[in-house]
């Protein structure tokens, strides 16, 4: 993305052409269109079938979906860009049976104070802890001490595999490492990482009481 920022560049229309393979149109359709069938679980498809299906259809060019195709492209434009400024970007309404299309400035994500230094919005869904093999002592000390975070659910697979102040026993899991904790709740032994759900409490710097949950990506 640091390059594309860089690019001075004027962007033009591109004609969609199937049967010439030097564009890469067919290519792009392709690796995208399987992508999607993998995160929804469809059956994927070859490069031939994908040129023989995208040669069938025909272009959309006053629907609703073309338009709000050409809006959220607008926007990944800035995205790539590297602009960070919130005002910049704007988010659309479309009715095009009236027809209305209206543009109004997007707001920011409401952000919680976890400390003085570090906040946190309904956004912040996924963080990442690269030491999968080291007890899960660690883990909870580790966001404790540095954010004053303190872990009273951890949840893999659908099952709460540690929640010390409901169940006393998973007091005794702090020396294990968090790869056998996984591994014993159904980790396969071929993964490479895994995603667990963390219930946190903490004091904010007005000294309230709070909660709040997110996900966390384990390397092991």
């Amino acid at each position: 993305m640091q390059k594309w920022a860089e690019l001075d560049t004027l962007m033009r229309p591109d004609k969609f052409e199937k049967d010439v393979d030097s564009n890469h149109h067919i290519d792009f359709i392709f690796a995208c269109s399987n992508i999607r069938c993998m995160q929804y679980g469809i059956e994927a498809i070859d490069r031939l079938q994908t040129k023989s299906i995208a040669g069938r259809i025909i272009p959309a060019m006053a629907t609703t979906t073309a338009c709000v195709s050409g809006l959220v492209g607008n926007e990944l434009i800035k995205v790539v860009t590297g602009v960070t400024d919130v005002a910049t970007y704007r988010n659309g309404f479309v009715d095009l049976a009236r027809p209305v299309v209206l543009f109004f400035d997007p707001m920011e994500a409401p952000k919680e104070r976890i400390t003085n230094e570090f906040s946190v919005t309904l956004w912040d869904k996924k963080w990442v802890w690269d030491q999968g093999n080291k007890p899960l002592g660690q883990f909870v000390r580790h966001y404790k001490n540095q954010y004053g975070l303190l872990l009273t659910e951890l949840v893999f697979g659908g099952e709460a595999v540690y929640m010390p102040e409901i169940i006393s026993e998973h007091k005794k899991l702090l020396p294990n490492r968090l790869r056998n904790i996984l591994a014993a709740n159904g980790l396969p032994s071929t993964s490479t990482y895994a995603d667990v759900s963390c219930h946190w409490t903490y004091s904010n710097p007005e000294g309230e009481e709070k909660e709040f949950e997110n996900k966390i990506r384990i390397f092991l």
